[in-house]
């Protein structure tokens, strides 16, 4: 796991966090059903931390899940508190934390490559063969000249 990346996505939760706290201040009704979200959201990402700390890739995708609810959550509660520029911190956040775990996710599946041994592929290598491989030059297509015929027309011709 790289390091770099484990650092920039606890920023960008941590920032989406703060973003939902920002929008629970202004609600002025329901804000007990918003801390409870919350909570929910930050036991998933200390799961999601726990995983990418066991080096597993499952924490990415559980982030762009988190990041995903953060995103619709934040929708619903502008709806709710019509603060715009909180809308725009939620929704450049989470659609970068998304973005983010999306593209990490990617990453670390590649990093997890097998070699040749680890499936007991029976491979041969070209150079190896004592025998070799002729040529073959495709031939020539020759085209006849096919004969006129006249044919006998069947209706006669009006003049």
């Amino acid at each position: 796991m790289n390091f770099s990346r484990f650092i920039a996505f606890l920023a960008l939760i941590g920032l989406s966090f703060i973003s939902a706290l920002l929008f629970e201040g202004r609600m002025a009704k329901g804000f007990t059903v918003e801390l409870i979200i919350i909570f929910i959201g930050v036991v998933f990402a200390i799961i999601a931390t726990a995983s990418l700390l066991e080096g597993e890739s499952s924490g990415w995708f559980l982030g762009t899940l988190i990041f995903g609810a953060a995103l619709v959550n934040g929708i619903v509660l502008f709806l709710l508190t019509k603060s715009f520029s909180l809308l725009i911190l939620a929704v450049v956040v989470n659609i970068t934390g998304m973005i983010f775990s999306v593209l990490s996710a990617a990453e670390s599946d590649d990093e997890d490559d097998f070699d040749d041994e680890d499936f007991n592929i029976e491979t041969y290598n070209i150079e190896d063969e004592d025998e070799e491989i002729e040529k073959v030059k495709p031939k020539k297509r020759t085209y006849k000249k096919r004969k006129a015929t006249k044919k006998k027309r069947k209706y006669k011709r009006r003049k």
